[in-house]
């Protein structure tokens, strides 16, 4: 189980603290982000409207999760494993038979109502993480649902030991799939080939390294004389081209990236200047991540190194976000987050350059704040000699 029951539980202490401050009887949870921190199913083939599911971790009693029958045999394999941990999951029927035929949308709220009622509770107050079916409500007259992400948002801001170990697994192999794309780097092949061979080598060498995890692996190319982010196009590399390539790995559930500039052939004047300014701010978005500062110094420390050189029109994003379960997590909104940062918060860091016509220039690294200063849990080189294919 790549993070331990007792992980788990002492989550649902800290609910059950909190729902009993604010005198709730249960807290019912599905946002998938969320599920999956409070479960550890991360295999959960779910959606709010498509195939609803809910996890209930009342303020008595066992937590209970209710889903569609598609996750039984993949539930079931991961319970036997220890890969969760929550017994009493009940299902609904993703294709009902042609008799009493009943479609989702009535069986999964109706089916949610009777184990609430089941499980006494029947009245009160009760959070919910994200929007509830209405029909539950609409069946559940006496229970007040009060809206409130802000316990698991924060909650998740701050990784645990085994969250860390995962994320820092997960960028020591995105290291070597920065390495294994530059090896592959030549001109006249395509992008999107170097990409897929890339992120095909990755996942073999995962499977070795990590036999028992749960893997999702790509190599992003974006070749960027079009000066901006965005998907990638099948193009041929030429000469003088500035490339970005993204490793995005997810780790049991746990994601990282790890994006690096390159340019294809000798450097020109323009061209190193860009890449220099973005590799020193950067760094200076790293050099703020420190206790004492706050969220948005990182996002200021960055941007002013831009601002200060003359480019701060081709600035098109934040300096970056928070990372853990999912690629982009709180705080969203780093340029404007006051909070005070604390070890075992992890962001990326990834301020850009982008001019039409030329080209876009970027690196982003994954760092945990620590009670000294960050550590970068990705340490492929940065300098523009370094990234140079020639």
């Amino acid at each position: 189980m790549p993070i331990p029951k007792k992980t788990y539980l002492g989550r649902i202490k800290k609910i059950r603290s909190y729902l009993q401050e604010n005198n709730q009887t249960a807290l019912i949870v599905s946002n998938l982000d969320n599920f999956k921190y409070l479960t550890g199913f991360i295999s959960l083939v779910g959606h709010a409207v498509e195939r609803p599911f809910a996890l209930t971790i009342p303020l008595d009693g066992d937590p209970f999760i209710v889903q569609c029958e598609i996750n039984k045999p993949y539930y079931d394999y991961d319970l036997s494993s220890n890969r969760t941990w929550i017994k009493d999951s009940r299902y609904y029927l993703e294709h009902p038979s042609l008799t009493n035929r009943l479609p989702i949308v009535f069986q999964f709220p109706e089916l949610f109502t009777s184990i609430l009622q089941e499980r006494g509770i029947k009245n009160g107050l009760v959070s919910v993480d994200s929007s509830l079916n209405s029909k539950i409500t609409n069946l559940s007259p006496k229970i007040k649902f009060v809206s409130d992400d802000n316990l698991l948002r924060d909650m998740r801001l701050i990784k645990g030991i085994d969250e860390l170990e995962l994320m820092r697994n997960a960028a020591a192999l995105s290291d070597v799939g920065q390495k294994l794309f530059m090896d592959e780097l030549a001109i006249g092949k395509y992008d999107s080939e170097i990409g897929h061979d890339t992120s095909k080598a990755l996942y073999k060498l995962g499977a070795k390294k990590y036999p028992d995890s749960l893997f999702n692996m790509r190599s992003i190319v974006m070749l960027s004389p079009y000066g901006m982010t965005g998907p990638p196009r099948s193009r041929k590399i030429k000469k003088n081209d500035v490339m970005i390539n993204i490793i995005s790995i997810t780790m049991d559930g746990y994601m990282i990236e790890n994006e690096r500039t390159f340019v294809i052939g000798k450097p020109n004047s323009k061209q190193r200047k860009i890449f220099n300014i973005m590799e020193n701010a950067q760094q200076a978005g790293l050099d703020a991540t420190k206790i004492g500062n706050r969220i948005c110094d990182i996002d200021s420390a960055a941007q002013k190194i831009i601002e200060d050189s003359g480019y701060g029109q081709y600035i098109s994003h934040r300096t970056g976000h928070g990372q853990g379960l999912s690629s982009h997590e709180y705080p969203y909104d780093m340029a404007f987050n006051t909070l005070p940062l604390k070890s075992g918060m992890v962001f990326s860091c990834e301020p850009g350059i982008y001019i039409p016509g030329f080209g876009s220039f970027r690196h982003s690294d994954n760092m945990i704040v620590s009670s000294n200063s960050c550590e970068v849990i990705s340490n492929f080189p940065k300098d523009i000699d370094s990234l140079t294919v020639i």
